[in-house]
């Protein structure tokens, strides 16, 4: 039952009615479950430090709140207990199976929704909007668009995600994990995803046309491909060819453009992503400059700078005002923004000591904190399940890391 839970948190993620998170519920649910069932065995495992952090991150903001604003605000408090809920209830989900099983199931998960995302571009090229615009069709939240190749279009598939980029976030995961296992046979991914998987979650993948996500699998390509061979040319061959395809989309040229001539466009003509990125910086870097660079004020505040300063960048009643006004369009950016330069170097610390270096499940380790790494480029909602997911894995990773090593011998037999 808890597998099936789990799943459905994932499937329910875009459905919303009346602003309910359905996946926040299960979360919690999830959570609920599997308190009282590893306490049954007398099995149950959590950190105290993270106890503390969740406590420190509250109690700091809360007081932040007080003391800056007066009060504490809804909002507040709702992303801290959707972090909460979804990073706690995933972490103790992942401590309680199996990791190499569980990661197979996973990458199964993402085959068959890549395989539901490609139905969706065969529907559109049908003109069947009831299966491939399932925000209008059954009102999930989020969008997409469409993608031109002069006269020729291809729909930017999301399969039961808020938007592309967030299916793109989510199956990175599973590309990753390829890329790793074709390259070393004796990676802890080896047989855990086929050829048949891969090519489906690829082909899906591409379909998304999430352009930071191009340039996270090349990078990531690139960084464990170092040691030069025939299947490391072949994967890099590759995906320069699918990124130099996909600029010949009109959503990935445009962008390009954008980029390339930003001092003499227009700040009406940049478009919302452009916008979005340029002007949270700038908001960003004067929050920093008026809270001494080292401090922030706390979780969830970067609305309340964007607000303050936005008014340099652009006029309040413009179309383009609150573009990303509370996610800063980053993670990166959100984190400086809300808790400064020393928010940012301890989650790097975090990084850091959390990082698996040595036994076979270091592949884990690097795989999930590079999905994670992908998702905050360009969003930066913390109380994401793809965030908070990835988050709890990189986490759960390095605890199984810790039980292997104190229990050598009776985990031998699960390396195989």
């Amino acid at each position: 039952m808890l597998d099936k839970l789990f799943y459905l948190i994932f499937l329910t993620y875009a459905i919303r009615p009346y602003g309910l998170r359905i996946s926040l519920l299960l979360s919690f649910l999830l959570t609920v479950f599997i308190i009282i069932k590893t306490m049954k065995n007398n099995t149950f495992r959590f950190p105290f430090k993270f106890l503390l952090g969740y406590m420190f991150l509250f109690l700091s903001s809360f007081i932040s709140y007080l003391y800056n604003y007066g009060s504490v605000d809804k909002s507040f408090i709702t992303l801290y207990l959707a972090f909460v809920i979804n990073s706690f209830g995933f972490y103790l989900y992942l401590r309680s199976v199996n990791l190499k099983i569980f990661t197979k199931k996973l990458i199964k998960f993402m085959y068959y929704l890549s395989i539901f995302a490609i139905i969706q571009q065969i529907a559109f090229l049908l003109n069947m909007p009831l299966i491939y615009d399932l925000h209008n069709s059954f009102g999930l939240v989020g969008g997409s668009n469409i993608s031109d190749f002069g006269s020729f279009q291809l729909y930017r598939v999301y399969s039961i995600f808020t938007e592309p980029a967030h299916f793109a976030y989510f199956i990175s995961f599973a590309i990753f994990a390829g890329i790793v296992s074709f390259n070393n046979k004796k990676s802890f991914f080896h047989k855990l995803i086929d050829i048949k998987e891969f090519i489906v979650i690829i082909v899906a993948f591409f379909m998304t046309f999430s352009f930071s996500m191009y340039i996270m699998v090349l990078i990531f390509v690139l960084l464990t491909s170092i040691k030069f061979n025939m299947k490391s040319f072949i994967t890099i061959s590759l995906m320069i060819l699918l990124i130099v395809i996909a600029i010949q989309s009109e959503v990935i040229s445009t962008k390009l453009y954008k980029i390339q001539n930003f001092n003499n466009i227009e700040t009406k003509e940049l478009g919302g992503t452009m916008f979005a990125i340029t002007s949270n910086i700038g908001v960003t870097y004067d929050s920093l400059v008026e809270n001494n660079f080292l401090f922030g004020k706390g979780m969830d505040t970067h609305r309340f700078n964007y607000d303050k300063f936005i008014g340099k960048y652009i006029s309040y009643d413009s179309c383009l005002y609150g573009t990303n006004r509370v996610d800063a369009s980053s993670m990166f950016l959100r984190i400086l923004s809300e808790f400064g330069i020393l928010g940012l170097v301890v989650f790097l610390i975090y990084l850091k000591i959390y990082y698996v270096k040595d036994l076979y499940i270091k592949d884990l380790s690097l795989v999930s904190m590079f999905a994670m790494l992908s998702y905050m480029v360009r969003t930066g909602d913390y109380g994401s399940v793809v965030f908070t997911f990835y988050l709890a894995l990189f986490t759960a990773t390095y605890y199984n890391a810790k039980y292997i090593k104190s229990n050598p011998i009776k985990n031998s037999l699960n390396q195989s």
